[in-house]
């Protein structure tokens, strides 16, 4: 073989000759998908959560309030209240009054819906049945999941992690075991060498681009909505771009050391 696929071998036996390499890449994000994945599994949300405060007019807004099913009502002391409000545990605190005053913590995105759950409760003459206004069916599609947006995520952590460290490292390691200086003495160009980090480097980075696809389908039915060729070009794109931020600290890093 020429020299430029005899260099691109060794790339790739270099490769699979580290475990390491092969854990970070490959084992580690299947472990941390199963983890997280399965730990942060989507589930159907509760009621939310509001409270009012203690005072005349209190119970007769219980009464209203007892009757959404979205909600979880219960009467509180008002300080007591406002404190579980700002730490999150409640979404709403109701004053009592002529005319009930709603406490709502902006930041909380359950905020706005206990505020309009609980407008809707109000509004609606005592004894009286919600009218159903539309049927509601629940669904849960492959998507819009957790593990649906973790998948990708660890994807370009590994790319962008295995690009960088694993072309800095090994040619800094190359260099200080004097091997750059014996490859320089063989007919070897200097673009070769180069390109055959660029070529061992995308075929790594198909096979990362592949095995997340595949893993995630048949463990997690995670869907792909558009073009897997697409996909692949990005992916190697990145791989690429962060293969070439390798080869620039891998330039001015004298050390494994000063690489990390």
């Amino acid at each position: 073989m020429n020299a430029l696929g005899q260099l691109v071998l060794m790339r790739l036996r270099m490769l699979m000759r580290q475990p390491e390499v092969l854990f970070w890449t490959f084992v580690f994000p299947v472990v941390t998908t199963l983890f997280l994945g399965l730990a942060f599994r989507n589930d159907s949300l509760g009621p939310v959560r509001v409270a009012v405060a203690e005072g005349p007019g209190a119970p007769a807004l219980m009464a209203k309030l007892e009757g959404v099913p979205e909600l979880s009502a219960e009467v509180a002391d008002e300080a007591s209240a406002r404190r579980r409000l700002a730490r999150g545990q409640l979404s709403l605190v109701l004053l009592p009054g002529a005319v009930p005053e709603a406490l709502v913590d902006p930041s909380q995105a359950e905020g706005r819906t206990a505020r309009l759950l609980v407008e809707q409760a109000l509004a609606a003459p005592e004894d009286a049945a919600r009218p159903a206004v539309v049927k509601a069916t629940p669904v849960s599609e492959p998507g819009n999941r957790y593990v649906d947006f973790l998948i990708p995520g660890l994807l370009g952590m590994s790319l962008m992690s295995s690009s960088l460290w694993v072309v800095a490292g090994s040619l800094v390691a190359m260099r200080g075991g004097k091997l750059l200086k014996r490859l320089a003495a063989t007919p070897m160009r200097r673009s070769q060498f180069f390109l055959s980090y660029m070529l061992a480097r995308a075929g790594f980075a198909l096979a990362e681009v592949v095995f997340f696809c595949a893993f995630a389908r048949w463990l997690f039915g995670v869907p792909m909505f558009g073009s897997y060729f697409t996909l692949t070009l990005v992916g190697l794109a990145g791989a690429l771009c962060f293969a070439a931020l390798g080869v620039l600290v891998a330039s001015r890093a004298r050390t494994e050391e000063a690489v990390g």
